[in-house]
């Protein structure tokens, strides 16, 4: 299930419903704080341009300059030496930038979704994505497919990236079968990977059981395989017993 919000600025519909919305899907940054207070950034988006990484940085709180080292969570810091502030269609070398500003910081690989900086650190993004398709890709030249996939895997990690050893083939997560297409147009013209081809898509089905179920599966009485699904209490989880 997507949320859909719709309604009319002109005519002040659905305009509330939005603003009540936004909040749920972006975290908020402290507009009481100033470039002196303790930095914390959203990582909304990275790319890939140029063989050089950039990363897109919503600064939530505090403020970042030129020099700045800030810290990641689980990673070393990492130092600021080029800034670029976005304004629109606009992008500016900057000193510095405040709390509700977006900035790029080129040459640096920061995960999507990931908050940096030296508060705020536990909080994460809302998780507001579940494809519902996954589909498989084969190239000749695997090698090249498998750098140019994670590239694409890096700047929307959504696709989730797997490889399956035993058929040889990659597979990737879709919300629909249109951003297939796309993703295809993309390993042709953006990695030149011209022989590329997918499969047909299939749903990723989940269920959730509500009264005790069980399979049985035989081959010419050589093997046997015998499965028993049971529900559990509500969020506890996938549990297996063997």
């Amino acid at each position: 299930v997507y949320p859909v919000l719709t309604g009319s600025a002109l005519n002040d519909k659905g305009i509330t419903e939005l603003m009540q919305a936004i909040p749920s899907f972006i975290p908020e940054y402290d507009v009481h704080t100033n470039e002196k207070g303790i930095f914390s950034g959203l990582v909304y988006m990275v790319k890939y341009e140029q063989n050089k990484w950039q990363s897109y940085i919503k600064i939530l709180a505090g403020g970042l300059e030129l020099n700045q080292s800030i810290s990641c969570k689980n990673e070393e810091s990492i130092k600021i030496k080029q800034l670029i502030k976005v304004d629109k269609s606009k992008s500016t070398l900057v000193q510095s930038a405040k709390a509700g500003e977006l900035v790029i910081l080129p040459s640096i690989y920061l995960p999507v979704g990931k908050v940096i900086g030296d508060s705020m650190t536990e909080k994460s993004s809302t998780n507001y994505v579940t494809p519902l398709f996954t589909v498989d890709i084969k190239a000749t030249d695997m090698k090249k497919l498998a750098d140019a996939l994670d590239v694409l895997n890096k700047e929307d990690p959504y696709l989730n990236l797997s490889y399956n050893a035993l058929s040889k083939v990659f597979s990737i997560d879709l919300i629909g079968e249109l951003q297939g297409e796309i993703i295809l147009r993309y390993l042709k013209d953006r990695f030149n990977i011209q022989d590329v081809s997918l499969s047909e898509t299939s749903i990723i089905y989940k269920e959730t059981p509500v009264k005790p179920a069980k399979g049985i599966a035989s081959y010419k009485s050589c093997s046997l395989v015998e499965i028993s699904v049971e529900p559990l209490e509500r969020g506890s989880g996938l549990h297996f017993v063997s």
